[in-house]
């Protein structure tokens, strides 16, 4: 193979973890696609975990498949991380009033939300939506015993991001009806129950943006891989955009390439490609 392609081409991808990397059925991030992240590291280029997940949660998996060094994005593209020492490279929160007057509208109808500040995650009370999420992230929320509306302890924070949680035939309407209320926040939806609300700075095409300007890449060599509307800004904002096989529809519409699902390696077909200096688009 003729490595140099791969760094003339494209130096850097940035990837969603879960349904784009990580196989929900399975229950892992496939050997083959592994090996293919480890070849292309080893090739000169730069792979960016880019998710919604808290970092705590985030960073066990990134080292259980060979990222050990390196950079990820959490939190939906609000915090940029050093994975070697934990350095924020660039931060984005909701400001005080955003988060409180989604949290207010939240409260309102009934819904249940959480918010993430500092280091931790934080719910009003334990519910179904929140324990499925809990266990599945690997990380407990702190639990205020009250709403977070009103609660005096969280009345300073600002979050880095905020989900509602919704019953998935009902996420259309909610999330139609939070872009009205918040036009100038960024609302997007990472799973049937998970509504993301972050600073209009944030998401995660944004994310590509500032990484890219960090590291002194054009953003046009670079490409990214997504399978839910959260994931559409970083398939628009790089250079190439992949939806997973499996993506959402609308997820599909914005992409340039649509590859094989997550449970058929996917990223690893691409990841060759590149590194085998055969075109993606």
């Amino acid at each position: 193979m003729c490595y140099n392609n791969l760094i003339m081409e494209y130096p850097i991808v940035f990837c969603d973890y879960d349904g784009t990397l990580f196989d929900p059925e399975a229950g892992c991030v496939h050997p083959r696609t592994q090996k293919a992240i480890a070849d292309y590291r080893k090739a000169g280029g730069i792979f960016v975990l880019t998710t919604g997940r808290i970092y705590s949660s985030i960073l066990p998996r990134a080292q259980k498949i060979g990222l050990t060094e390196g950079y990820l994005v959490c939190l939906q593209g609000s915090v940029g991380y050093r994975i070697e020492t934990g350095e924020q490279l660039f931060c984005h929160d909701l400001s005080v009033d955003e988060w409180h007057g989604v949290a207010a509208l939240a409260h309102s109808k009934g819904w249940y939300f959480q918010i993430y500040h500092d280091t931790h995650f934080y719910v009003g009370e334990m519910n179904p939506y929140t324990r499925g999420y809990a266990d599945y992230c690997g990380v407990e929320p702190l639990v205020a015993g009250e709403p977070l509306s009103t609660w005096a302890e969280s009345k300073d924070w600002t979050a880095h991001k905020m989900i509602v949680m919704t019953p998935p035939d009902e996420a259309e309407e909610r999330i139609a009806l939070l872009k009205k209320a918040f036009p100038a926040l960024d609302i997007s939806q990472s799973g049937p129950m998970f509504i993301e609300v972050v600073n209009a700075r944030s998401g995660k095409g944004n994310a590509v943006k500032a990484m890219c300007d960090l590291l002194g890449v054009d953003v046009g060599r670079s490409v990214s891989f997504g399978d839910a509307t959260n994931d559409n800004s970083m398939l628009c904002a790089a250079g190439v955009g992949v939806a997973m096989g499996n993506a959402l529809p609308d997820t599909k519409r914005v992409a340039d390439v649509v590859c094989a699902p997550v449970s058929q390696d996917g990223v690893a077909d691409v990841l060759e490609a590149i590194m085998a200096g055969k075109p993606i688009v």
